[in-house]
């Protein structure tokens, strides 16, 4: 029937390089190729723990003691010098905490909404009934809420995506994180 074969060539004298033209072109197969991640690591420089490009720190051990952790929790990192962090979405960090300093994170946390919510009844109570005392007492209790909000187990005065600064950690817990190497 049909024949698809090709029809024989004639073969190009010795010596002579003739350039062969492709059949079909195929496309380049191009991989998806991701930019290398960058290093990820933790160090310590003299009381605070330096965390690059989001490296887990260790959480075997409690972040404030040293002694062996009951359980692992994430913390907010606020700056307990900027009341703009004492509330709202922040970034987090996964610490080690033993039971002690767990349940004294637990009471910080109620003590928080406590004395927010308190504060802003009576701060309500006070727009409604126009009492300046009132409002004072609320105003004042939701800023020791704010307090209490920023004694979180660790704090960062300094958070981005490529470096975290952790202030709080005990002598003990930052004893087994390593020193900055110069790489």
């Amino acid at each position: 029937m049909f024949n698809f074969a090709r029809p024989p060539q004639a073969s190009p004298p010795q010596g002579v390089i003739v350039p062969v033209q492709p059949e079909a072109r195929v496309p380049a197969i191009q991989a998806h190729v991701r930019p290398p991640e960058p290093f990820a690591r933790y160090y310590r420089s003299e009381n605070e723990i330096i965390i690059e490009n989001g490296a887990k720190i260790p959480t075997a051990f409690c972040i404030r003691s040293g002694r062996p952790s009951d359980r692992t929790f994430e913390v907010s990192l606020r700056n307990p010098a900027d009341p703009l962090t004492w509330f709202g979405r922040r970034p987090t960090v996964t610490v080690g905490l033993s039971r002690r300093h767990f349940e004294d994170h637990s009471v910080a946390v109620a003590l928080t909404w406590s004395f927010l919510a308190v504060g802003a009844l009576l701060f309500a109570v006070g727009l409604i009934v126009l009492s300046t005392v009132s409002l004072t007492l609320g105003l004042l209790g939701m800023g020791v809420a704010g307090c209490f909000r920023a004694s979180s187990p660790v704090s960062s005065p300094d958070v981005s995506p490529e470096r975290t600064i952790i202030c709080g950690a005990g002598d003990e817990y930052l004893k087994r994180i390593p020193e900055r190497g110069d790489d």
